[in-house]
């Protein structure tokens, strides 16, 4: 995948062509096991896992953001593909 910052997708444990209903699942499942008011209460690296996984679920869960989301990852993976054998960089100087 990507290097860099996670994929939303990973941020929950799911890969891109999850259904709506698994994202929710999985949102809820993560978000109780990391809620700072639960189970991951006292743990400052619950807590921001539990930010990391709203922000993932926002994005996620909402038809027109996932559909931008997915444009943005898929053409970012695109630019990091290595040139293909045989097409050689123009360089003019």
């Amino acid at each position: 995948m990507l290097d860099g910052p996670k994929s939303l997708y990973s941020v929950l444990g799911l890969a891109p062509d999850a259904p709506p209903a698994v994202i929710k699942a999985a949102y809820r499942a993560l978000a109780k096991q990391y809620h700072p008011d639960g189970e991951g209460a006292g743990d400052p690296e619950a807590a921001a896992k539990f930010i990391e996984l709203q922000q993932a679920y926002e994005v996620l869960s909402d038809e027109e953001s996932r559909a931008k989301y997915d444009r943005e990852l898929h053409r970012a993976a695109e630019e990091e593909l290595p040139e293909e054998e045989g097409e050689a960089s123009i360089n003019p100087d």
